[in-house]
């Protein structure tokens, strides 16, 4: 019969993390890049029924402009400071994300 000894307190927790860190390190890229800034080009997801008409309250907003569809059908790009489109659309069921700077568009 083999008897390993217990690990150490807090070599779990070491052991995941160095497992998981794969998966952790793009996820964590992801949301730096993909984090609403606090003015500029923002797209809005809407993931409900509430969301959408949220996204409608949002361009009532004379801070906000609409620069374009997104994406994803029901989605737009708005212009704007964050806690003025954030006031109008969070918790409501729309997914706010930053808008890349992809360089020069034509």
């Amino acid at each position: 019969m083999i008897r390993s000894r217990p690990l150490p307190a807090g070599a779990v927790p070491r052991i995941l993390s160095v497992v998981t860190m794969p998966v952790w390190i793009p996820v964590v890229v992801l949301a730096v890049i993909l984090a609403p800034p606090a003015e500029g080009e923002m797209l809005l997801v809407p993931l409900t029924e509430e969301g959408s008409r949220s996204l409608v309250a949002a361009l009532g907003d004379r801070s906000t402009r609409l620069i374009a569809a997104g994406p994803i059908p029901g989605s737009l790009v708005l212009r704007g400071p964050r806690g003025s489109i954030w006031d109008r659309v969070g918790g409501k069921g729309v997914l706010v994300l930053g808008v890349p700077d992809m360089g020069c568009s034509a």
